[in-house]
Parts: structure tokens; sequence; C-alpha cells
């Protein structure tokens, strides 16, 4: 169920507050910010020891913390929170539940996403698709049957709702009904660019829109290469479609390739500019060369959903209580993420490493690339 601010908590309205006035603040970086929360605890703690003992604040953000810029960036937040509550736009913090636990895992993720739609950040497989502006026909030949092919597999499809490639990517998820999130470059009141307002419309129907920018954000250049880092923290599988040897894709497919995810591109000609960058990915050994869904698919290891009953626990007699509980936390031949085990189990660790240790041991779990188990 989707909660929307209108019914958030005051105390919960409060610490989204100081967050995103901290994130208004001026020399305060994602990294920088979880530093800041990591050593006082929450943002509130951090703002009011800028105005009482401003000693105590790293001088190379001392000077843009000052009484007027506080004041600046809480009034900015209670701007923000109107408008959040007024077009009903959810705010998840980094620590919200239904933050994307790919995303979470990274020092540089957002302190807080804003979303309009219906979503679930947290499905069970996630595709990126990146690439030029200036999509060919070979692109939008190789994004339609991508698509059309994933639509069996219950994937998410993520992309940057620009021109070219992730206008298409998104078009044909609306197309085949599979759920797709466009993340922005600008504030959630505005669509960038203007031409895909009706597209990212219909997208809210299954999936939707997010941005970790405020109200107001313009479509600035420098926005998009760090929006590409989100593209790339929360797919399983990026792929690249066509890219010049430089762009936005290119950096896209780097991030997610040091993020360790599986990168994947589709290869051209070489005398084609806009599959340099593909071949380029390919060559460089940072991405898989694949020609089809069906390419990804089996290096995912990803079988078809289907609606059989979830896998059952009491087929095996030598379980512990927790492997049964993670087994009827997850169905038969799904795979996930050791962070979802993280985030569902008070599992340490090391507790969660030893149990998921145990059951691929017993012939219950499948190692995947990218910290990624099936249940078999």
């Amino acid at each position: 169920m989707i909660i929307f601010i209108a019914s958030t908590s005051e105390t919960m309205k409060g610490k989204i507050k100081y967050l995103i006035a901290l994130s208004q603040l001026k020399g305060v970086g994602f990294r920088r910010a979880h530093q800041i929360l990591e050593e006082f605890g929450t943002a509130q703690s951090f703002i009011e020891a800028c105005l009482a003992f401003p000693e105590k604040i790293p001088s190379v953000i001392r000077e843009n913390c000052t009484r007027s810029a506080i004041d600046g960036a809480l009034a900015y937040a209670e701007k923000q929170l109107k408008y959040c509550e007024k077009y009903k736009v959810e705010v998840l913090t980094y620590d919200d539940e239904r933050y994307p636990y790919r995303l979470r895992r990274y020092p540089d993720c957002p302190l807080i996403l804003y979303t309009r739609g219906q979503m679930d950040l947290n499905s069970m497989r996630t595709v990126g698709v990146v690439g030029t502006r200036k999509m060919t026909t070979y692109g939008k030949w190789m994004i339609e049957d991508l698509i059309r092919d994933l639509k069996a597999y219950d994937v998410m499809v993520v992309s940057g709702l620009a021109y070219g490639v992730d206008t298409e990517a998104h078009r044909n998820c609306v197309l085949h009904s599979i759920p797709t999130v466009g993340v922005m470059g600008t504030g959630i009141d505005m669509i960038y660019p203007a031409s895909n307002r009706n597209l990212a419309k219909k997208m809210l129907k299954r999936g939707g829109v997010l941005t970790e920018y405020g109200i107001e954000t313009k479509p600035d250049a420098f926005n998009f290469p760090a929006r590409n880092r989100i593209i790339a923290g929360m797919s399983d599988a990026l792929v690249v479609v066509e890219s010049k040897d430089k762009g936005g894709a290119m950096i896209t497919a780097d991030l997610a390739f040091g993020y360790d995810k599986e990168v994947f591109a589709f290869p051209g000609k070489a005398t084609d500019s806009y599959s340099r960058g593909t071949n380029l990915l390919i060559k460089s050994q940072k991405a898989q060369l694949i020609e089809s869904a069906e390419d990804l698919l089996n290096h995912m290891s990803w079988n078809e959903v289907t609606t059989e009953e979830v896998h059952q626990p009491t087929l095996f007699d030598d379980l512990s209580h927790q492997e049964r509980s993670l087994l009827e936390s997850f169905g038969k031949n799904q795979i996930f993420h050791i962070d979802q085990v993280l985030a569902r189990f008070p599992y340490s660790n090391s507790e969660t490493a030893s149990i998921l240790l145990q059951m691929e041991l017993k012939g219950i779990l499948k190692s995947l690339p990218g910290s990624r188990y099936k249940i078999i």
C-alpha cells in the first residue's frame, strides 16, 4: 500500500523536513550527507549544531551552514512538503523500507526520493535500459524486441525518460503493460522533455517517475550524470542499446560496472558512430554482448514467472527456523539479492551469509553473480 505524505505522522514530517534542508545546503554532497548523519545521528541534530556549536562543524562546509543559509533551506523544505501533500507525491527517506534496497547499499545514494505513481521499487527483477538520444532504426528494433521478450519475466524497467532510447524503452513498456520507472534529472514538478508528459502520465498506472531533486529544479546539464547513478544502482542488469564512445549512457555503464552490476550491450557496425560506445564496452569487457533478451535472461538465470505455488519448506526435514522463514518469504525459482534478506530479517551480515551458505550446501539455493541467489 502506498502511503502519501498527507498521512505521514508529524514526527516523520519533521524528520523529512530536516533531511530536505540538509540536502539543500551548499557543499553537502551525497557522500558527505551520509557522513554527517553517521556522525550527528540525524539531520536535525546537525542543523541545530550548526547554529549552537558551529565549531563542531567541519570547516569545509561551515561557511555554508550560517543562520541565513539554514533558514532558507528550512523554508524550502516546508515548501517542498506542502507541494508533496497537495499533489500526492510520496517521499521516501533512505532508511524507509520502501526505498530501493539495491540503491541503499551505495555510499552515494540519495537521502530522499520523490516518487509519483504505482510502483514497487524493490521489484523482484530490474533491468535498466539506456542509450543515445539520437536513436537509429536499428536501436528502435532492438528495444522493441528486448522489451517485448521481457514481458513474461516479471521485470521492472528503469530508464531516464530522456529523448531516444529512454523514451522508446518506456513507451514499449507501456505498450506491453510492463512496470517502468523514469528517473528524472529535474524536480518532480517538471517532466523533461515536455514532449514526454503524456508518456509519463501513462507510466503512472504501472510504474511512474522519481527524482532526488526538489521542486523547481530545472534540467541543468550537471543533474543528469548524477541522475545516472540512480539508474545504475537500481538495476540488476543494465542494457546499453546504442551510444557514442562518450555520453550519458557510457557514464551509466561505467557506474553500473563499478557497482558490480551485470552490464550488457548490443553490438553494431564498427563504422556506425552510435555503436562505438557499445562496441567499446564489449571490447573492454565491461559489458556482455547480447543479441536478444534471451541472451540476457540466460546470463541472469531468470525463468518465466508462473502462478505456481511458492516453494514448500515442509519438503525439507532438516531446515532451521531461519531457513524455513527465508523459504516462506521467497518463492520457488525466485531470484533475490542478499540485501533483500538483510532488509526483511533481523540477521547480521555474518548470520545471513552463514544461513545462505548452509542452504546452498543443502541444495536449496543456487548462488548467482552479484550476491544474488535462486531458490531451486
